[in-house]
């Protein structure tokens, strides 16, 4: 299981990645339907990966890595901050293209560093119980 688990983690960045794409190429070029439609559907992915990482994951995490969990609390808070920056400019098709390129960077970085500690922590050294939690609740929010 823990080789499918570390893939169902990397597909839900893949999915976070396919949301803000779909995101960035709504700015401008679509309606402000179809921007309010692709700001919901990254949000809600943004929302629901730390939900999992905040809740589920980073507790144990931080039993071993507490310095590292704190590094990545924070940069949740300022990957929500960018979001929040975006967010005001969406229904009016006015986002700095800074804001968006600063958030792609981070993103980025974000789950290079979640791989390089956290992911591969997961599959080694995370209780089975929550391993278990985690890997149903990824399932389940794939995709189709």
């Amino acid at each position: 299981m823990e080789r499918d688990l570390r893939t169902l983690m990397w597909r839900d960045h893949e999915c976070l990645e396919e949301a803000f794409d779909a995101l960035v190429d709504s700015l401008c070029d679509a309606s402000t339907a179809a921007r309010t439609t692709a700001w919901e559907a990254f949000v809600s992915r943004v929302r629901m990966h730390f939900e999992l990482e905040e809740e589920l994951v980073f507790p144990a995490f931080a039993r071993v890595a507490p310095d590292e969990v704190v590094a990545l609390r924070r940069a949740h808070d300022a990957l929500r901050k960018d979001i929040a920056l975006i967010e005001g400019g969406i229904a009016a098709c006015n986002v700095p293209e800074g804001i968006v390129r600063g958030l792609t960077a981070n993103l980025h970085l974000h789950a290079a560093r979640e791989d390089a500690f956290l992911h591969r922590w997961i599959e080694t050294e995370f209780p089975v119980k929550q391993r278990k939690e985690l890997h149903a609740r990824l399932a389940a929010a794939m995709p189709e």
